[in-house]
């Protein structure tokens, strides 16, 4: 399976629309489209998000553990996935990284 590097929505999003599903459990953790400029997000608790593309998306470690891949939105902070979590597209699957963004 071929890494992600992701540091924004749109390296997420370059596949076009896909699902997030987690590593450990397999199960779809995020559905996203993408249209213009905007990922429109629905989380698996039904919580649906509008998010620019240009959104960073910031990398948290963990001691001895995968890391989250983290977002700002509407004054808070969110997880859009954990690391190495799996992006389905079309074009096929994709093991999520962090990019160059780490949270502090």
């Amino acid at each position: 399976m071929q890494a992600l590097p992701v540091s924004s929505f749109r390296d997420l999003m370059q596949h076009g629309d896909c699902t997030i599903a987690c590593l450990y459990t397999q199960q779809t953790v995020r559905t996203m489209t993408v249209e213009g400029g905007i990922c429109h997000l629905v989380a698996g608790d039904g919580s649906e998000f509008d998010v620019p593309l240009d959104t960073p998306i910031t990398f948290e470690p963990w001691v001895m553990d995968r890391g989250n891949m983290l977002f700002e939105h509407g004054g808070s902070t969110w997880k859009v996935c954990g690391e190495a979590d799996i992006l389905t597209a079309e074009s096929g699957q994709y093991s999520i990284q962090p990019g160059s963004r780490v949270s502090s």
